[in-house]
This record gives C-alpha cells, sequence and structure tokens, in this order.
C-alpha cells in the first residue's frame, strides 16, 4: 500500500511540476519552458517524490483547482457572470482552466458569496442554464493528482464526489465541453464556439511566446458585447529612447503609452471590451512587438518583446 501511494505521489508531483511551466513538456518545448522543467524538478535533482510533493502541493492546488471565487477575484468576472448564468446563450470559455474545477462550480453557485455559504453543504443542485468550455492542454481532470487535493482549504466545494457527478450531468445536458490535448492557438474557432465571457487566469497567454496572437484569437472568437478578463505574468517590453539605450516597460505601462480601443490593463490584470479599433489595434501591437526572449530561472518567468521604433 505504501509503496503505491508512493508511486501515485511520484506521478503526481511530475505532472504538478509541468503545470508549472504552462501543462505538459511538449507544451513546455513549444513555448520555450522545457529548460526550466529540468530546473524545477524533472532531472536528477529532486531528491524525492515526497520532497517535490511537500513544495509543489500549494502552487499545483492554486493552478489547477482554483474555485470560482479566485477567478471572480482575480478575474473581476462576478458580475457577467452572475447575469449571464441565467440564460441558455451565455457561454463562457476557459482558456488554460485545469480541471474545469471553477468553471463547474458556477453551475452551481451564484457567486463567490454563495460559494462561501454553502461549499460545505453536501447537497447540490445544477442551477445556472449557461454553457461552459473549458481549454486545458492537460487532461487535469483525469489526473491522479485531482482526487489527491479533494478537499483542499477554499476548495471545499469539489469534496463528495461533486465536480465527477456535476460534469457528469452537464456534458449529458450539452452544457459543458472540455478540450484537451491541443493548444489553444491549434483548436479550430467552430470547435470552440463564439463566446460571450472568455477568461485566461494564468493560461496560454501566460506561458506563451505569442501572447498577441493568442489575444487577437481571442477578440475574433468573442460575440458582440463580449468581454475577454486575462490575469497574467507580466511581459517585458523592451524599447530604446532617442540614444538607442535600452528601456524595460511592462505591458500595462506600454499599453498607456501606445493605447487600444477597448483594451485596458491594471497590474497583471488584462481586461478587453471590444469596440471599433480594437482588434486592428491588437493586430498592429503583434506587428510591432516581436518576441526576443525568456527567462525561467525564477519564477514568475519573464517574457521579453522588442518594440520597433
Amino acid at each position: 500500500m505504501q509503496r503505491s501511494r508512493l508511486k501515485a505521489a511520484a506521478l503526481s508531483a511530475a505532472l504538478s511540476l509541468t503545470l508549472v511551466c504552462g501543462g505538459a513538456p511538449a507544451f513546455a518545448e513549444k513555448h520555450g519552458c522545457a529548460g526550466a522543467l529540468t530546473r524545477l524538478g524533472r532531472g536528477p535533482a529532486v531528491a524525492s517524490a515526497k520532497e517535490v510533493l511537500g513544495r509543489q502541493t500549494h502552487s499545483y492546488g492554486q493552478e489547477v483547482l482554483r474555485n470560482l471565487s479566485k477567478y471572480i477575484e482575480l478575474g473581476n468576472i462576478g458580475v457577467v457572470l452572475r447575469n449571464g448564468r441565467v440564460s441558455p446563450d451565455f457561454h463562457w470559455v476557459d482558456v488554460g482552466g485545469g480541471a474545469g474545477v471553477a468553471a463547474i462550480q458556477s453551475f452551481v453557485f451564484e457567486d463567490a458569496e454563495d460559494l462561501g455559504h454553502r461549499q460545505r453543504y453536501p447537497g447540490w443542485e445544477i442551477t445556472g442554464r449557461h454553457r461552459a468550455t473549458v481549454i486545458s492542454f492537460e487532461d487535469l481532470f483525469q489526473s491522479t493528482f485531482l482526487n489527491d487535493m479533494v478537499g483542499l482549504p477554499g476548495n471545499l466545494a469539489i469534496t463528495h464526489g461533486f465536480i465527477e457527478r456535476a460534469r457528469e450531468q452537464l456534458v449529458a445536458r450539452g452544457q459543458f465541453k472540455y478540450l484537451t490535448g491541443r493548444l489553444f492557438e491549434d483548436i479550430p474557432p467552430g470547435e470552440i464556439g463564439q463566446a460571450d465571457l472568455i477568461t485566461d487566469i494564468f493560461g496560454a497567454f501566460s506561458y506563451s511566446a505569442n501572447k498577441f496572437e493568442i489575444l487577437e484569437r481571442m477578440v475574433r472568437l468573442l460575440k458582440p458585447g463580449g468581454r475577454i478578463s486575462i490575469y497574467t505574468l507580466r511581459p517585458v517590453i523592451e524599447t530604446r529612447d532617442p540614444r538607442g539605450h535600452v528601456l524595460a516597460e511592462t505591458l500595462s505601462f506600454y499599453l498607456q503609452t501606445h493605447p487600444i480601443p477597448g483594451v485596458t490593463m491594471t497590474g497583471q490584470w488584462l481586461s478587453v471590451r471590444p469596440e471599433e479599433g480594437t482588434l486592428q489595434g491588437i493586430i498592429d501591437l503583434k506587428e510591432r512587438l516581436t518576441f526576443d526572449h525568456a527567462e525561467h530561472e525564477v519564477l514568475p518567468y519573464r517574457f521579453y518583446y522588442r518594440a520597433k521604433p
């Protein structure tokens, strides 16, 4: 029994380490994180599975099982979700949504306050009429770690098999879709569908060098009146002064000096509410900024882009 537990722990730990770099090794290699995986534990430097678990359990729980309350807090989507969940036409697309915990909870709990009050209550029913599509490169729902993490503080609403049973019901009703095994950029738009709300909480936008291609794709997926909410790492935009000296700016600062209609960024929160000129502005931004390199030695990872004069 002890041996099987340790084996499961080792597999789970390996999965958690790959997640820190945005998903699986293939994802990491495509987006320039491959070197970080060895440094973070896939190489011989790791002493034991137990040691890895001790260091990584908290971060893995935050990434995979971040609940609806955290989405509302980081993405500022409480009002739009509460209003949208009553309509069968409302479609929420969560990019890099891990095991889909937050999306599934949105069908049972009206908002963060409701989740806080009822997360210990074993009885529940699906009341949301909306649809949700979760995109995750790894099939984290099937991971052994998902079971290990059930009952984490702040995620008590996933106890009693809640996530598994709710997902089965939602899939049967045609309200929930889980797309895995492919990058967001590689999934045909028709398979994802048009969205009223797109969220990305430390998902594809954070860990891809093709950030502005991803942002353009998100805008094209939105229905009229839809919105995008991204909580991300802070990309560094390298610009030069008239003398040619390099100036390092964050994306939020760069957008202040090079504004795009309908796009705002405060700290790590990027919000897009498309209006006339938004799509073209993002296309222009993609052409102005060229990916230069990424630093993975310490967290959070830093992506550097060079701005054309």
